[in-house]
């Protein structure tokens, strides 16, 4: 896979607790699968906010097959 920031142009900081763990795609559904993935409690989107995983629940279903583009740190 092509580095982050190559063929998508945003990244989205994944966080457990203050800790930063890696970075995903920054699209919704790629972070709800990041999560899922990671057991992310906290993600930094792009714009910079700052919100809790569980704004992806609704994402967060077995339907959702997107490549998060999870890169850990």
């Amino acid at each position: 896979m092509k580095k982050l920031g190559t063929v998508y142009p945003y990244k989205a900081r994944l966080y457990k607790g203050k800790k930063e763990i890696g970075y995903c795609i920054d699209t919704p559904n790629a972070i709800a699968k990041a999560i899922m993935e990671t057991g992310a409690t906290m993600v930094k989107e792009y714009l910079g906010h700052i919100v809790l995983a569980s704004k992806y629940a609704d994402r967060m279903q077995s339907w959702n097959t997107c490549i998060s583009g999870v890169i850990l740190k």
